[in-house]
């Protein structure tokens, strides 16, 4: 600043720019600088000749359909295909298990090819158009006659699916409102995510196992057979260490805390078998006292690992 002040003439070399009239010049000149950070730099992003969602049929073009069985498994557990982003950094990802209609797709199509700017914009689809035939018989018609007749077709989606893949030279903030609109309307959960926040989503979980110090986890608990926990539990539970309930995804915050999960579900499931299988327990006949025995001892211990996720949480508050 001293440098430009003496060549445009305000100062000269002998006097300090410290006091005097020079100072009101360096008031004048620096006053409202800001720093900005720089903006987003968007040269890598390519937009293909039909930027917007196309058209699917509504029928797939089968040259003999056959009736399917309901396959209920495929919408069970997570995604194991088409779970990161390709050419886009924005979509919409599956947090549940569903069957999209032709109407949602339509849905999504018009809603986000009326609100996208087709110069700086695209979107692409990352799940395949109805293909599962969904049988139905008619109203009023008696049991039996056979497997009903073919009425529409389904896509299957898991948890962890992207629906559509959305890119461009624009930011997350301009595309989200319409993406969560159009997240809300699916017959499943699903969120508007970005690549940064779908990154940070893959690695909750991992970074949860990561830190975990108490080594009574569900798996353990489960491989290991305790408590006979295995006559309640089936093999998708052993698969899936219990993070799946069908085709839900057991919500992140019912983990309470992780080190005390594996213990809680042991405890409730020891309950559960105690008061439903009566008096017979695995092969055994218990009395009726030794059961009830074995009842309080189990709600005991609920009640000693509750106080003891209160203590984690009041140590973790008052740091």
């Amino acid at each position: 600043m001293a440098c430009l002040l003496r060549r445009l003439g305000l100062v000269r070399p002998g006097i300090s720019i410290n006091s005097g009239p020079c100072q009101n010049y360096i008031k004048v000149l620096t006053v409202g600088l800001k720093t900005y950070e720089r903006p987003p730099c968007y040269d890598d992003v390519v937009i293909p000749e039909k930027p917007k969602l196309k058209f699917l049929n509504k029928v797939p073009n089968y040259k003999k359909p056959r009736r399917w069985m309901k396959r209920l498994g495929d919408i069970r557990g997570p995604a194991t295909r088409v779970t990161d982003f390709t050419n886009g950094q924005y979509g919409i990802v599956a947090l549940g298990g569903g069957y999209l209609h032709w109407g949602h797709f339509e849905m999504m199509r018009l809603t986000i090819n009326r609100r996208m700017d087709a110069k700086a914009m695209f979107a692409c689809w990352r799940v395949n158009a109805p293909y599962k035939p969904i049988t139905r018989k008619g109203l009023g018609q008696r049991m039996g006659g056979g497997k009903g007749a073919i009425d529409h077709y389904v896509t299957p989606v898991n948890y962890g699916r992207i629906v559509v893949e959305f890119g461009g030279k624009c930011a997350f903030e301009e595309v989200e409102p319409f993406l969560s609109v159009v997240a809300k309307k699916l017959p499943f959960p699903a969120k508007a995510v970005s690549k940064k926040h779908l990154e940070e989503l893959k690695n909750e979980d991992e970074q949860k196992a990561k830190n975990n110090q108490n080594p009574w986890t569900f798996e353990r608990i489960a491989t290991m057979n305790m408590m006979v926990i295995r006559k309640v539990l089936n093999p998708f539970d052993l698969k899936y260490h219990g993070k799946f309930f069908g085709k839900r995804r057991v919500p992140r915050g019912l983990d309470m805390c992780t080190e005390y999960r594996g213990l809680i579900v042991s405890v409730f499931i020891g309950i559960k078998v105690f008061t439903r299988r009566g008096p017979a327990f695995c092969g055994v006949r218990v009395p009726d006292i030794q059961q009830q025995v074995a009842i309080l001892r189990c709600k005991t211990l609920l009640i000693f690992v509750q106080l003891n996720i209160t203590i984690v949480w009041l140590q973790l508050a008052l740091q």
